[in-house]
């Protein structure tokens, strides 16, 4: 399959009005995104967007017939996104020519519709194909539980945010590339890589970690753990979304068990998404974060897997469920088999598990 363009930015005009002189909010994350995957892949990537396209013009029939040359779009969802009968065509169109095309809509379970969430929607209102994406959220809440979005209007603090976010965003769009062109091969597949093009997230054999996902409140402390394992030249997994119906999670993160060094597990206040268990009662269901703690105490039962959980010092739980899960973590043994538990600020975590890293090593070349 040849493909003509690396990026499509689906997104609804509103989102980009700007404020003064100032680039309007997408224009500004393009503009960031090109320079950022740049530098990542050595080349210019080519991101395309519709700058003239007005809320009330009819869908155009030809940048339809561009996705089946597309390799992944970007969704900005916010209240107006989810409200533009054109912006959810667009996320149905690309499903429909990823589908017919042969490629499919993921590649190695990364998805090719990355969701970046620049105001937040009620999940049942995000496009179908996207309501199981975790996404890359450009906002975090007030104490009074108000969205602030990842801008350089809210000051340096907004902007470092921003660009964090961007660099998560970019690696992980950079890996989708690789990953699509190493499944099409270089003679029909997407150019991407060259002899002089650095390497993404490689794995340099130094090992494979699984990282849990974790509620919504340690969303940026999960993603600093990450950066920095894969910085020090860790692989981590999951790299793509986890299925969301129970049954195919519990197989997909058993099966990634087998092939990992390392679980971690970062609990917070917020208990994050529950699976679909079907017609499980409700008492019986547990949500991810959990029932990936239990697959790990489970699986380290007659395996040797080292394990790491962190619980947030300090917290304020309001979630009945939630703190019955932290209780069980911090009294019942088998919760805790074969880990490691830790209540300590996060920078202290994190030099415990390069330290335990750094011992598993050692003990490997004894």
């Amino acid at each position: 399959m040849r493909f003509e363009k690396d990026l499509f930015i689906s997104y609804a005009h509103l989102d980009n009005e700007a404020l003064g002189d100032e680039d309007g909010w997408v224009s500004e994350f393009h503009k960031s995104l090109q320079i950022r995957l740049s530098q990542i892949l050595g080349k210019q990537p080519v991101i395309w967007r519709d700058k003239e396209l007005q809320g009330n013009s009819d869908f155009d029939p030809e940048i339809v017939s561009q996705f089946a040359k597309l390799r992944a779009i970007i969704s900005i969802l916010t209240p107006r996104y989810v409200q533009s009968e054109w912006c959810v065509k667009e996320v149905e169109e690309f499903k429909r020519a990823a589908s017919n095309s042969g490629v499919g809509l993921t590649i190695n379970n990364r998805s090719r519709i990355f969701k970046v969430v620049k105001t937040p929607v009620e999940l049942d209102k995000h496009p179908e194909d996207m309501q199981n994406l975790l996404g890359y959220e450009f906002f975090k809440r007030d104490d009074r539980g108000r969205p602030i979005e990842f801008s350089r209007l809210y000051g340096k603090e907004g902007e470092l945010a921003f660009y964090q976010k961007l660099n998560d965003l970019a690696y992980d769009i950079a890996d989708l590339l690789k990953e699509i062109e190493d499944s099409s091969g270089p003679e029909d597949g997407p150019e991407i890589s060259t002899s002089d093009t650095p390497a993404t997230h490689k794995p340099t054999g130094k090992g494979k970690i699984f990282l849990a996902e974790t509620g919504y409140d340690l969303r940026e402390h999960r993603a600093k753990v990450r950066r920095e394992l894969e910085n020090a030249g860790f692989e981590v997994v999951p790299k793509g979304q986890l299925p969301f119906y129970a049954d195919e999670l519990v197989e997909e993160v058993n099966s990634m068990f087998t092939e990992v060094d390392m679980s971690i597990h970062l609990i917070g206040a917020s208990s994050g998404i529950t699976p679909d268990y079907g017609n499980v009662s409700e008492g019986m269901k547990r949500s991810m974060t959990e029932l990936t703690n239990d697959l790990a105490a489970e699986y380290c039962q007659s395996n040797a897997m080292k394990r790491l959980i962190w619980i947030m010092p300090n917290l304020k739980v309001e979630d009945v469920d939630q703190e019955d899960f932290i209780e069980r973590l911090r009294r019942d043994p088998v919760a805790q088999t074969g880990a490691e538990l830790v209540e300590s600020p996060l920078e202290d975590f994190k030099d415990t598990i390069f330290d335990t890293l750094a011992k598993m090593e050692e003990e490997r070349r004894a």
